[in-house]
């Protein structure tokens, strides 16, 4: 069963690992009550490289194919309650999303025939146990950022 966080998603764009290009960050904007995180303490982060143009985004029929990849985790993934996303991060030739997972068994066996419709780009970049969504709220700390710069 999926449960519900509700909460808003932040979009920030920003240099990331000190090189000149942008990044863009998509993230939630509040870490989910201990109950959703203590059912979900996996942190999965899929990864899909990408010719990059000059500015290091991707290109349009690029974009069109990452979307379709999303759209399918999501109905996979997030809609089963199998996962939870956090974050999507853009930018330096490689998109990549963090998840939050209950099972990372079973959240690997739903991925893989999405990973094999949309071969050779997207595939599982790490897997760690994060109990408390440090992967999201080391992103959150943008929020402070974008706040000084207004």
């Amino acid at each position: 069963m999926n449960e519900s966080i509700s909460d808003n998603w932040a979009v920030v764009r920003s240099a990331f690992d000190g090189d000149d290009l942008d990044t863009v960050f998509r993230f939630r904007t509040r870490i989910p009550a201990q109950r959703i995180r203590s059912k979900h303490p996996m942190l999965m982060i899929l990864r899909w490289p990408y010719p990059a143009k000059k500015d290091g985004m991707p290109r349009q029929k690029d974009i069109q194919r990452m979307s379709a990849f999303e759209d399918a985790l999501e109905s996979a993934i997030e809609a089963t309650g199998i996962g939870i996303q956090a974050a999507c991060l853009t930018g330096n030739g490689r998109r990549s999303w963090r998840y939050f997972a209950a099972d990372p068994a079973v959240f690997l066996a739903t991925l893989q025939p999405l990973l094999d419709t949309f071969a050779p780009e997207p595939h599982l970049f790490k897997q760690r146990e994060d109990p408390t969504w440090e992967a999201l709220a080391e992103l959150m700390s943008l929020l402070e950022c974008v706040d000084d710069e207004e």
